[in-house]
């Protein structure tokens, strides 16, 4: 099946004088100018054609009616006793006819002329019969000069009038050529008149709006990266102005609250690199000076210690980098949740003294083993540094819901500090010893991990005392 080729009408460029010459205030005024004469335009012919086509209408109209009366009036009776009415003249019907059958006149409107009016260039045939004579051309007093004609030849009434007649009926449209005239007259005086006031009016409008404009971009331009504590003003008027300058002044506070994160996290990350990187610094000093001062349990309890601190540091920062560049990499595949809780239960049970209590269901979610693992072994170190006696993990499910849940019986979490712990380098500060607890990085990197997977988590108050940190994630069922 052949198709058809496609056409397309080349994209005419914009010439390069309007673009770099005219600004937006002047385009502006000038498509509302040529947009405004082009409507009366269109809706000056319209009315017009509406007008004309009314009137024309309106005469046809009552020409025929006029004709099928007097039609059926002579099918009954003979000229001289059809109803006078029949031959008034009104608004649209200024003259009325009707002749015999050598071309007299036998009975005629008010005013009518004496001699036949013949239906000439002007005059139309009637639908219920045929042009009317054409004696001597077109034969008009200068008063019907502009009347439109229309005959029909009929028969007449029975008896001894029998015979056949001829209807001349002349019709106006009265002063609605006049009135076309007038309409024309006035929108081709008004119509320039009008656009113009209307580009007026926009260049004025457009050139106050622009003003408003330009004064957020010279404050804008004074607003500087060293403080972005400034602000737009804001206008009363809630116009788009308002609203441009309430959106500019919400991305600036996005901006100031993105760098004052990015100032805080470098100022966290050098300080807590600080401690470790001096003391390997010292302890690489010392044997320098001598060699045999670094023995083995200086290496064991003092440089490796740090060395691994400043490794997993590095790594969190890493992980958490590369969160905020790109979201948090994962690979998705169906994870049993319960099997890693498992592997992380026996794991902790020879990390620390405490009793370790584990309630497993099978649980089945779609994420990343890997990642799913971090976040169970951060929850559970935190947990064991802070626990007294014991640790609490569970996996259950409910009908769309995975839940991961790891309690300890410690001191617990002030209420009003259970969303600022997964803020970054957050330590309470009963907790700010190093050597009590890490970074402040593990329950960031867990939020962070938890939300790549579609799922939440939250710390409450465990019953009995201590912390509860609730990890929520879509389940997949086995079924």
């Amino acid at each position: 099946m052949n198709r058809m080729p496609s056409f397309h009408l080349p994209r005419v460029p914009t010439p390069r004088w309007i673009r770099s010459r005219w600004t937006i205030r002047l385009r502006s005024a000038v498509v509302s100018t040529v947009t405004v004469a082009l409507a009366l335009l269109v809706g000056g012919a319209a009315l017009v054609w509406y007008v004309s086509t009314s009137a024309s209408a309106t005469v046809d109209s009552a020409t025929q009616t006029r004709l099928q009366d007097i039609t059926a009036a002579l099918a009954q009776s003979p000229p001289d006793r059809i109803d006078p009415l029949l031959l008034a003249t009104d608004q649209n019907i200024v003259v009325v006819q009707i002749l015999d059958e050598s071309g007299a006149v036998v009975r005629g409107s008010t005013g009518a002329p004496d001699t036949a009016l013949t239906a000439g260039p002007q005059s139309n045939s009637g639908p219920t019969g045929t042009g009317g004579p054409a004696r001597g051309g077109d034969r008009r007093p200068d008063r019907l000069e502009h009347v439109s004609l229309t005959s029909a030849t009929v028969p007449t009434g029975t008896g001894t009038g029998t015979g056949t007649v001829t209807i001349v009926i002349g019709a106006s449209d009265g002063n609605t050529g006049d009135t076309i005239t007038t309409v024309t007259v006035l929108l081709a005086i008004l119509a320039p008149i009008i656009a113009a006031i209307a580009g007026a009016a926009t260049y004025y409008l457009v050139g106050r709006s622009l003003r408003s404009m330009e004064r957020l971009r010279r404050r804008v331009s004074e607003i500087s990266a060293a403080d972005l504590t400034e602000r737009l003003p804001v206008s009363e008027n809630r116009d788009e102005i308002a609203a441009l300058a309430e959106t500019m002044n919400a991305m600036l506070e996005r901006i100031e609250t993105g760098q004052s994160t990015q100032r805080r996290f470098v100022s966290d990350a050098s300080h807590e690199l600080r401690s470790p990187l001096a003391t390997i610094a010292g302890v690489l000093e010392l044997g320098r000076e001598s060699l045999g001062s670094i023995d083995a349990d200086l290496l064991d309890h003092t440089l490796l210690p740090e060395v691994t601190r400043v490794q997993s540091l590095v790594e969190d920062l890493l992980v958490l980098a590369r969160a905020d560049e790109n979201g948090m990499p994962i690979r998705l595949e169906d994870v049993d949740l319960d099997d890693i809780a498992r592997g992380e239960a026996a794991l902790v049970r020879s990390q620390v003294p405490h009793t370790v209590v584990v309630h497993l269901s099978p649980t089945r979610v779609h994420g990343d083993p890997s990642a799913l693992t971090r976040v169970l072994r951060n929850l559970t170190v935190n947990a064991g540094r802070h626990a007294s006696t014991r640790m609490e993990i569970e996996v259950r499910h409910d009908a769309d819901t995975a839940y991961l849940e790891v309690g300890d019986d410690g001191p617990g979490i002030p209420e009003h500090d259970r969303v600022r712990v997964f803020d970054r380098f957050v330590r309470l500060e009963e907790h700010r010893s190093r050597a009590q607890g890490g970074a402040g990085l593990g329950l960031s990197i867990v939020a962070e991990i938890v939300q790549a997977h579609g799922g939440d988590v939250v710390i409450t108050a465990r019953k009995g005392g201590g912390t509860l940190v609730s990890v929520r994630l879509p389940f997949v069922s086995t079924d």
